[in-house]
Parts: C-alpha cells; structure tokens; sequence
C-alpha cells in the first residue's frame, strides 16, 4: 500500500543518487537481471554511465525519493522522440518493494509523458524472467505488443522480452490512485 506519510516525488538525477544506485545494482543480482544488467558495474563505470546519460537531449532520468528525503529507486523516459510522440519507459527500486513507490513514479511519468510533453506512445520492454514486472504493467494499463526472442542473456541462456506499450488515448490519469506531475 502506498504511504501517504511519506509521498514519492520525482527529482532529476544528479550525483548525489549514484551511490544508492551503485549499491543496489552491486547487492542485487536479482535486480542486475530484471533491468538488465549483465555484470555488477563499478563505482567509475557507474558514474561515467549516468553522466554519459545526463548530457542527452532525448531522455528525462529521475529518482524518486520519499518525503523524508529517502532515495528509494530511479525511473525515466529515455528515446524521447517529439517528433514521432513517442518515449520508452523504465523504472527500478532498489529496496522500497511494495509499498506503491513503483506506482506512484510510474503514473507521474505517465502524466508527464502524455500530459506535459504532448506523447501518443510510451512503450517498454520487460524480460520474460520478471513476470512481477509484466504484471505491474498490464495493472497500470499497458497492452502486451509482442516479444522479442532471445533479446538478452541470463546466466548463460538467451531470454525473451515483452514488448509492452500504452497510447495517450489509453491513458486514464489516476487510474490506479496516486495521479500527479513530477
């Protein structure tokens, strides 16, 4: 259940979240392979990456942190593309599982990709392996478009993913509670 006490709001990532974020890709193996991360990263590869990221033009990265100022997971649009109206989605939490975080930064990504930025499309691609991630997914509204076969590697074995995609004319603010901007 989403805690009111301690709302999520999404704030432009910056170096003061690399360090949470290293933590959580180093400790979780687990969480390497639902976002895709074939190998633990290190602190100047993780930092590099990020910085790398920060300085394009076609993605808006955020972290979400709690009202007590906890950084509790990272989230945003990358492939921004205005003039096609179109965006891919992506999200992880390090270690605030179940708690309606994960919901709450995904609807206001949703309200600023099709609200504030004028999108038809936000799409994603979730690894078969990680059928919570697909699930959370279709609860929010996404629509499964297809699969991309052997798109990856998990401990040595080709793995599918899921192309999954919402439309602005899908798109229902609040659908699931915890509507928003950034």
């Amino acid at each position: 259940m989403f805690n009111a006490a301690a709302p999520a709001r999404l704030v432009a990532m910056g170096d003061e979240h690399l360090s949470a974020t290293l933590r959580w890709l180093v400790q979780s193996g687990e969480l390497r392979k639902q976002v895709d991360c074939l190998h633990p990263p290190t602190e100047a590869g993780n930092a590099a990456y990020w910085r790398s990221r920060w300085e394009m033009d076609n993605r808006r990265d955020f972290a979400i942190i709690l009202g007590d100022g906890r950084h509790v997971g990272n989230c945003g649009l990358c492939d921004i593309d205005g003039a096609r109206g179109k965006a891919q989605l992506w999200i992880y939490l390090g270690d605030s599982h179940g708690r309606g975080y994960g919901v709450a930064a995904v609807d206001r990504l949703l309200s600023f990709a099709f609200l504030e930025l004028g999108l038809n499309r936000i799409y994603l691609r979730v690894v078969a392996s990680n059928p919570r991630a697909r699930d959370f997914y279709l609860r929010r509204g996404f629509v499964e478009e297809g699969v991309f076969r052997q798109d990856t590697r998990q401990e040595e074995k080709f793995v599918d993913s899921i192309a999954m995609s919402m439309l602005a004319s899908e798109y229902r603010p609040g659908v699931s509670g915890h509507a928003g901007g950034i």
